[in-house]
């Protein structure tokens, strides 16, 4: 796989714009150690073949092997596979094993067993064990780094794990498995050995320590708006092992906003950044959070925040006017990350995602056009006809709101939570807008009409790319048209 972010992740650390930000890379005085936060892959050679189980009556058992013993020499010979010590075992001979158990060597002398397919011990074994990690610390002189807490132990559960080396690797969370008293926590996710991060040297009671080739930097992912679709996005981002979150919102919770938002009503009249912290620290109290009760145009101009320092922005405002001034932000100030846009349509008819890099062909504004004959601006990606108005009151308060329930939201987060999945995961070369079609009977209800491209999308989700949605008349994107 390729690997755009070479350098080990912080922490998986995400940006929410209202927005969801990330902890910026920590400056490290060469005479100190750097705290660390990034996840990584683990993959510790075990030196010989570590044995996961015994078939039942079998030579092996028979003879007093156990699971969680390693054999380290056959006759004598070592064995770092499975393919050594078939060769071993060959002859079907009587054979000497040579196998470590915790911290003590012990031979055993058994027959192999002939069968159909050869001679075997019944035994199933691995050479090697892998799994994801948190780096707590590296030196950034020397690259000395540890994952302190505990070790990776061997099928006893008890000890470490004699290991002869490993590598560290690129590493993607999704999930986390909270620990309890007595029992540490899980990281789950997946990570590429084809790209080695650095390298593992021991694996100790108290950790596993060894050398990084470069500085670990984090991912963020900032997502503008905690509120009813960025809520639920950052609340997912959390369990899916994102640890270092910065959410940039200035409104706080209504009690119009109850039914479709995370929240509930006990967070009424809070700051919905400081509130979600709150709401997140009570149920996965490992996540980092912090929290800006500020406008994003205010944070950005001021430099509170800024994007450079990020892998990833996630705009879940649903305001087509301040996303429309991030992305010529953006393009304007040529920064190179990329950045996700989610929105709902009114009564449920449509949920829609965007993925804009400054490069790619295609931008946020090439969604837009003026109408001909009126010169007002609409629009394209919608599958409610425009000029129409859409809001609603809210209880007679003389508020209003567009009017879209809890369920839409969560269909537009899933949308969304795939595609920094996809972006993470490097699979999207091409500037995309990919739009979810719902049904429109309660959009009829309210006596509001369709659009014609609701009308001419005959598949449930349509995919375009940035050739086919870029706009000649943009004037903000100008120089990626025609690509």
């Amino acid at each position: 796989m390729k690997q755009k972010f070479p350098n080990l992740r912080r922490g998986l650390t995400a940006l929410v714009l209202s927005l969801l930000l990330c902890a910026q890379a920590l400056a490290a005085m060469p005479e100190y150690l750097v705290p660390g936060g990034s996840t990584a892959g683990i993959k510790l050679y075990t030196g010989g073949l570590l044995i996961t189980a015994l078939d039942e009556d079998a030579p092996a058992q028979r003879a007093g092997l156990r699971a969680g013993d390693t054999i380290l020499k056959i006759d004598g010979a070592c064995v770092s596979s499975a393919a050594d010590a078939v060769r071993q075992l060959s002859g079907g001979k009587s054979v000497r094993l040579l196998v470590q158990r915790g911290q003590k060597q012990a031979e055993f002398f058994l027959t192999p067993e002939k069968t159909q397919q050869g001679y075997r011990l019944g035994v199933s074994v691995r050479d090697n064990i892998s799994g994801i990690g948190t780096i707590t610390f590296y030196d950034p002189e020397t690259g000395v780094c540890g994952a302190l807490g505990h070790g990776v132990t061997g099928l006893s559960g008890m000890q470490p794990l004699a290991a002869t080396g490993g590598i560290l690797v690129p590493s993607v969370v999704s999930g986390v498995k909270k620990g309890v008293r007595g029992t540490p926590g899980e990281l789950h996710g997946s990570f590429d050995v084809s790209t080695a991060l650095g390298s593992v040297s021991q694996n100790e009671t108290h950790g596993i320590f060894g050398t990084l080739n470069a500085s670990p930097a984090h991912e963020a992912v900032p997502v503008a708006d905690s509120g009813s679709v960025g809520g639920h996005v950052i609340c997912e981002l959390a369990k899916a092992g994102y640890e270092d979150l910065t959410i940039v919102d200035y409104e706080k919770l209504t009690e119009e906003n109850i039914f479709r938002h995370v929240l509930g009503m006990e967070y009424v009249n809070r700051y919905k950044c400081e509130a979600l912290n709150t709401y997140i620290q009570k149920n996965i109290p490992e996540v980092k959070i912090t929290t800006l009760a500020e406008r994003i145009e205010d944070a950005i101009i001021e430099e509170d925040i800024v994007f450079e320092d990020y892998n990833l922005i996630i705009s879940a405002t649903g305001n087509h006017n301040l996303n429309r001034w991030v992305n010529s932000w953006i393009l304007d100030n040529k920064i190179e990350v990329p950045v996700v846009y989610l929105w709902n349509e009114v009564y449920g008819i449509g949920n829609h995602v965007a993925y804009i890099k400054y490069g790619n062909c295609g931008c946020y504004e090439c969604f837009f056009d003026r109408d001909e004959e009126t010169g007002e601006l609409y629009d394209k990606t919608s599958y409610c006809k425009r000029g129409q108005i859409i809001t609603e009151s809210a209880g007679g308060c003389g508020k209003t709101y567009v009017p879209y329930g809890n369920l839409v939201s969560l269909k537009t987060m899933l949308l969304c939570l795939k595609m920094v999945k996809d972006i993470f995961e490097e699979k999207l070369d091409d500037n995309l807008l990919i739009s979810l079609k719902g049904d429109n009977d309660y959009l009829e209800k309210h006596n509001l009409e369709i659009s014609g491209r609701y009308l001419r999308q005959q598949e449930r989700i349509k995919i375009l790319t940035g050739k086919q949605f870029v706009n000649i008349n943009c004037g903000v994107c100008n120089d990626c048209n025609g690509k």
